[in-house]
């Protein structure tokens, strides 16, 4: 039986583009992958689950799903609200936790802000509180039984902040420094530990 791959790319939630992993692609389908690569919704949110929730429904028995950067956090999601609709699920440099990163990395806070802008709200509780309060999902669980994680060692996008402990004890680097290097590897050793997990 073939297995279906969904992979969903990075680019701060609103940018980014299915042709950015080609290569990585190319790699799964040599392990014998069917590859799915997503071009999904990119203006919020709920638009995005949605679109990805239909597209998983069409199959017949669930496909595993590997999401990179800020598709990590969507495949994420799916995983743990939706865990009928995937077999297993591989994150690279995932987000996990995009308020934590805004704040260590400002530069993403306005396109963050603008794709969970209908999960926003003041802070009006605390008025010596300046920061938005998010109502996204929560993503501090974790199932090594059905989630691979793989992070890069010096990740300079996504801080260990983003990651709960039981998260960093799970997680492998591969030996892969940066976060470009970690969402675009087709190492022999990524291969491996995929074949392994799957």
């Amino acid at each position: 039986m073939t297995e279906h791959m969904i992979t969903l790319h990075g680019g701060c939630f609103t940018g980014g583009s299915a042709s950015w992993d080609k290569e990585q692609t190319a790699c799964l389908e040599k392990e014998g992958l069917t590859v799915h690569q997503l071009d999904f919704p990119k203006d919020n949110l709920e638009h995005t689950i949605e679109y990805l929730i239909r597209y998983l429904s069409s199959f017949d028995t669930p496909p595993h799903i590997l999401g990179r950067s800020s598709g990590g956090y969507l495949a994420k999601i799916i995983h743990d609200k939706y865990p009928h609709l995937i077999d297993k699920a591989i994150y690279l440099s995932p987000v996990f936790n995009p308020v934590v990163r805004a704040r260590h990395n400002p530069q993403f806070k306005e396109r963050q802000d603008s794709y969970f802008r209908y999960l926003m709200r003041s802070n009006k509780s605390n008025e010596q509180s300046t920061e938005a309060e998010y109502l996204i999902p929560n993503t501090d669980t974790f199932n090594p039984s059905t989630e691979l994680l793989l992070l890069a060692s010096h990740d300079e996008n996504v801080p260990v902040e983003c990651f709960t402990e039981e998260q960093l004890d799970a997680a492998d680097s591969l030996g892969i420094r940066t976060h470009k290097g970690m969402t675009t590897t087709c190492s022999l050793k990524f291969q491996q530990v995929l074949n392994d997990f799957l």
